[in-house]
């Protein structure tokens, strides 16, 4: 019996320095935007699901989404989705991507990139 709750404990604990010294390690990327469970969460819905992108906040402002570029089109995902909002992409700014409505004056999404594989894409209206 107490080899077993010896084994036991010395597993949890090689369990708990392994997942500390991975967060550790890779700190400055996972903390980059605060919180980063939601924007785990969003990776994970995005590998499972058929979602091109996914809010990571309450508001619906924030999105995370694959970065996939492709010769002169980048950030199609964060495009689509103000496209179907009815504003119209005009120009990219760096990585600002700025859009506009007859109606309505400019809207400039500021788009982050979170890994080499996936970026975020705020909309401020």
């Amino acid at each position: 019996m107490k080899s077993i709750l010896r084994w036991l404990i010395v597993t949890a604990l090689s369990f708990v320095l392994v997942i500390g010294a991975f967060a550790f390690k890779f700190s400055d990327t996972l903390f980059q935007e605060g919180n980063p469970l939601p924007i785990m969460k969003g990776i994970i819905q995005i590998q499972l699901g058929e979602a091109m992108y996914v809010p990571i906040d309450k508001d619906e402002n924030r999105f995370i989404a694959p970065y996939k570029p492709k010769e002169e089109q980048t950030f199609t995902e964060a495009k689509q989705f103000m496209g179907s909002k009815g504003w119209a992409f005009e120009r990219q700014s760096g990585r600002d991507l700025i859009f506009s409505k007859e109606d309505q004056d400019t809207i400039v999404v500021k788009t982050v990139m979170y890994t080499s594989d996936y970026y975020i894409f705020d909309v401020k209206a």
